[in-house]
């Protein structure tokens, strides 16, 4: 399963026709690209093609049977990963992160993978979500959805409705939403394998 968040440069109707362009494309180069980094390869040189504007890009492989999410980052925001084996949160894919879509040609994007442990979530998000700023201009941060993720690691709906409330709340005064906000989680909920199978420690294995 192929997991993909993306934010263009730019409000109003043009960045909503990129997107809607950029999702056609998506579809297309799912159907005729066989690696990872050759879809987000092809995905980069269509942006430059086609003069649109400036793209960020996460893209997540869900393995559901090794139990594995490969990550490829265009110059988005680093998934946060809670880790249920010592109940913390840490971000995935740290150095790895390439240029937005749409600036170098035959850019060589990298990725990395890391291990799901039963109760492990992954959370992908757009910069709406840390860009949040209340009444005095102070943003939302990493920080504060991160100890939102803490206190809700057990169940995504939980999270996304705490998550969804304090962003409101952290607003309440502002004249409007600063930008659009997308949150999508991954979670592994148990051992697919069944009891008594050996479940791999959390890591992140860095490769190309």
């Amino acid at each position: 399963m192929v997991v993909i968040v993306a934010d263009v440069c730019g409000k109003g109707l043009p960045a909503a026709l990129t997107v809607a362009q950029l999702a056609l494309e998506i579809r297309h180069s799912l159907d005729v690209t066989l690696s990872a980094k050759g879809l987000m390869q092809r995905l980069n040189d269509y942006t430059i093609a086609s003069g649109e504007l400036m793209i960020t890009l996460l893209m997540a492989i869900l393995d559901p049977q090794n139990h594995t999410l490969t990550i490829l980052n265009a110059g988005h925001p680093y998934p946060r990963k809670y880790c249920g084996t010592n109940q913390s949160v840490e971000p995935v894919g740290v150095g790895r992160s390439g240029l937005p879509l749409g600036i170098v040609p035959a850019y060589d994007y990298h990725t990395a993978t890391t291990v799901l442990a039963p109760g492990d979530m992954v959370v992908m998000y757009t910069d709406g979500v840390p860009d949040a700023g209340s009444r005095t201009g102070e943003m939302y941060r990493e920080r504060r959805m991160e100890e939102a993720l803490l206190r809700t690691p057990s169940d995504p709906t939980l999270f996304l409705e705490r998550l969804s409330g304090e962003l409101q709340s952290y607003a309440i005064g502002t004249s409007r939403q600063h930008d659009d906000v997308c949150v999508v989680c991954i979670q592994r909920t148990r051992d697919a394998a069944g009891p008594g199978s050996e479940v791999p420690a959390d890591r992140t294995i860095a490769h190309d």
